[in-house]
């Protein structure tokens, strides 16, 4: 009798343990910084460790700028803060631009725009296409709508 309370004991407290560790898992995913890559034909100088700004606040650093080899254009990792991961997603544009108007050091950051309604969110180890400005994008997007309207059949 007291070795079947034991068993009990110990299946409650095995049910209980991997009950907590799978809830402390996906707590800890969600407050986790959000890594991922962006891709941009020019990243001229953005460094490791420059910064990802959305709306002039500071949400993340470059961790790492790189040369890709199968198309030679620039890989740049970014680590977004964990308290600002849910708003970033994969419609926003991200280009590469002077932190301030009058930029002696040349230096770069990486800035995060809102453009469209949508907001598909951005999984870790994504890869995502960056822009040299905002006008790039928007063309490139027209051009796509206004592709797929031409290729529709009546």
């Amino acid at each position: 009798m007291r070795r079947q309370h034991l068993v009990l004991i110990a299946l409650v407290v095995a049910v209980v343990a991997a009950a907590l560790g799978i809830f402390g898992w996906k707590f800890a995913e969600r407050h986790r910084n959000l890594d991922f890559t962006l891709v941009f034909d020019n990243a001229k100088n953005v460094h490791e460790g420059q910064f990802v700004v959305y709306n002039g606040v500071r949400i993340g650093t470059v961790t790492e700028v790189r040369l890709r080899e199968n198309d030679n254009k620039a890989a740049v990792s970014v680590s977004i803060d964990a308290e600002h991961r849910a708003k970033v997603y994969g419609e926003a544009v991200f280009i590469v631009e002077s932190p301030t108007l009058l930029n002696v050091s040349g230096e770069k950051q990486v800035t995060m725009k809102d453009i469209g309604n949508s907001r598909t969110p951005i999984v870790k180890g994504a890869v995502v296409q960056g822009t040299n400005s905002v006008f790039e994008e928007w063309g490139r997007r027209a051009k796509e709508g206004l592709g797929s309207l031409i290729t529709k059949k009546p």
